[in-house]
């Protein structure tokens, strides 16, 4: 449709994506059982959830 070669007329990516959202996304995910992300979520809540009491 605009007629333009990627790599010569505009530049290759300079990261993938899929593999960086997959890392990424692994990375965060490995921390789900940390006690200290558990305790700041404790925390979070606390702060913004009001209580149903």
């Amino acid at each position: 449709m605009y007629n333009f070669e990627l790599g010569s007329d505009y530049p290759e990516r300079l990261v993938e994506h899929k593999a960086a959202y997959n890392k990424a996304n692994e990375r965060l995910w490995s921390k789900k059982n940390d006690p200290k992300v558990k305790q700041e979520n404790k925390r979070i809540l606390q702060k913004h959830v009001k209580s149903r009491d």
